[in-house]
């Protein structure tokens, strides 16, 4: 019994390892990559792929700030070595807009992300844990990397 327990406990640290790596090497190409982010969609909705919704971070400063359809905003950014994320401390302009509804989902998203992803130059957050995440969660914002 002793055997499978040391066998099972090195299959769960072996596991907890690639975890942390892949959120390690997730870290390190955020860090890297152009930090301004264009929304594509949210909850799948691809209505604000032509807002021109941007998200741009910087790690180094802990902020994130951007323009959604109405208003500048921005707060306090938090990212850890386990693919975590944090938007908090929120703020924003109170210009009002015809897609004012559409703004307030976003940042109401944003407040709730959790974990985040990026695959193929585009990020993905996601309202659960890093290690919760897999090909059956779907992210709550879909952004790419703007087109120059």
């Amino acid at each position: 019994m002793g055997c499978n327990t040391s066998k099972a406990k090195d299959n769960k640290e072996n596991k907890d390892n690639a975890v942390t790596q892949k959120a390690q090497q997730t870290l390190d190409m955020l860090s890297k990559q152009q930090t301004t982010w264009q929304v594509l969609s949210i909850k799948g909705d691809t209505v604000f792929k032509n807002m021109n919704t941007i998200l741009l971070m910087d790690p180094s400063e802990n902020k994130f700030s951007g323009k959604a359809p109405c208003n500048i905003y921005g707060g306090i950014l938090t990212i850890d070595e386990n693919g975590g994320i944090k938007f908090s401390e929120v703020y924003s302009t109170l210009a009002a807009c015809e897609n004012i509804m559409q703004e307030q989902e976003y940042i109401a998203r944003l407040q709730a992300v959790k974990s985040y992803l990026i695959k193929d130059d585009k990020l993905y957050f996601y309202d659960v844990e890093r290690s919760d995440v897999s090909d059956s969660v779907a992210p709550i914002i879909e952004f790419a990397m703007p087109k120059k």
